[in-house]
């Protein structure tokens, strides 16, 4: 995702929609110990919500990777245009037989 997001802000392409957005990341290093935890220890059981000391938004999140990558800032467009270019994007990926590279369907999760 990263990477997809590198490549759009690069050519000017890089959207996201105004409202801003909790997110809640965690580091591969936090991750992988986590991980490696969870392995090892025998008492581990269910399911472990992972994430940093605190969230920020996803808004937050791209104008600090696009400032680090040397881009500009991402374009920021009401949220039906997002949703729809998602749409479309599934219909397109649907046609050709391909994963979609931009889904309608959100990736946050319960809990």
């Amino acid at each position: 995702m990263i990477e997809a997001a590198r490549w759009l802000a690069a050519r000017r392409l890089l959207a996201v929609w105004r409202d801003p957005t909790w997110i809640q990341l965690i580091s591969t290093p936090d991750f992988l110990q986590a991980t490696e935890a969870a392995i090892v220890s025998p008492k581990a059981r269910g399911v472990y919500h992972l994430g940093d000391e605190q969230p920020v938004t996803l808004q937050h999140f791209l104008d600090s990777a696009c400032e680090q990558w040397g881009c500009p800032r991402p374009h920021r467009l009401p949220v039906w245009t997002i949703t729809t270019a998602a749409s479309l994007c599934e219909l397109a990926a649907l046609v050709a037989g391909t994963p979609s590279p931009l889904t309608v369907t959100s990736y946050v999760s319960d809990g």
